[in-house]
C-alpha cells in the first residue's frame, strides 16, 4: 500500500474479517531506483496482531432508579476488554460488525436503535425516556479499538431484557419555571397528568 524507502517501522491495519482467516498473505513488489539500487531488497514481517472477539457474552441485566422518564441499566460484564449497550421500544438491534467505534449518548432522542454506552464499566443512567413505556437493551463485548474493534454478537441470559418506566408518579414543583405545562418546572422533568401526585413546594407557585 506505499512505495519508497521505509527504513523504519511500517503498520498495516488488515481488513475487515482477516481475524477469521487461517493464512494472511503478504505481497511485497520490489523496485529499483538509480539512486538506491539494490539496497533496499528485503523485507521483515515481525508481528501480526489480531483483536479476536471476546468468548464471553454480558449477561444478567438489571434495572434500578426507575422513574417516570429515567432509568438505570446494570449488567454482567463478559471478558471483552470493553462493552456498547444499545436499547431500542423493540427487541430489534442490528449486530455490530468488526470496526464498528460508535458514540454513546445516554440521552434518548426518541427516533430508534441507540447506543447508550461504549465503555469498560458496568452500569450506565439513561435520561430522557416517555413516561409508560417498555424499552429493550442490549449490551456487546468487545476487544480492540477504534478500526481494530471485533464484537461478540450472540445473545446471552437476560441480554437482551426490557424495562418499562413508570405511567405515573410523584412531581414536584421546581424553581426555573412557573407554568404547569412546562417540563422545567417540575421534577422530574414531565409534564403531570391525571394519575400523578403533584406537590407544590413553598416559593415554587405554579400557574395553571
Amino acid at each position: 500500500k506505499t512505495a519508497g524507502n521505509l527504513s523504519s517501522l511500517y503498520l498495516e491495519t488488515l481488513p475487515t474479517g482477516a481475524e477469521n482467516q487461517s493464512v494472511i498473505q503478504l505481497r511485497w513488489v520490489y523496485w529499483e531506483s538509480t539512486t538506491s539500487s539494490g539496497l533496499d531488497d528485503r523485507i521483515n514481517l515481525t508481528a501480526i496482531t489480531v483483536n479476536s472477539a471476546p468468548s464471553t457474552q454480558a449477561d444478567s441485566i438489571t434495572f434500578s432508579n426507575i422513574n417516570l422518564n429515567a432509568l438505570t441499566a446494570s449488567w454482567v460484564n463478559g471478558n471483552g476488554s470493553n462493552r456498547i449497550v444499545k436499547m431500542n421500544t423493540s427487541n430489534s438491534f442490528t449486530a455490530p460488525t468488526a470496526g464498528y467505534t460508535p458514540t454513546a449518548n445516554a440521552n434518548w432522542a426518541n427516533s430508534g436503535e441507540q447506543v447508550v454506552y461504549n465503555g469498560s464499566g458496568s452500569t450506565v443512567n439513561i435520561k430522557k425516556l416517555v413516561r409508560g413505556t417498555t424499552y429493550w437493551f442490549r449490551v456487546y463485548e468487545y476487544n480492540g479499538t477504534t478500526s481494530t474493534t471485533n464484537y461478540a454478537t450472540g445473545t446471552a441470559t437476560t441480554n437482551p431484557l426490557s424495562q418499562a418506566t413508570l405511567s405515573f408518579g410523584t412531581i414536584v414543583s421546581r424553581g426555573g419555571g412557573s407554568y404547569w405545562s412546562d417540563t422545567i418546572s417540575w421534577t422530574p422533568a414531565v409534564k403531570p397528568i391525571a394519575g400523578d401526585s403533584v406537590v407544590v413546594t413553598p416559593g415554587n407557585a405554579i400557574t395553571i
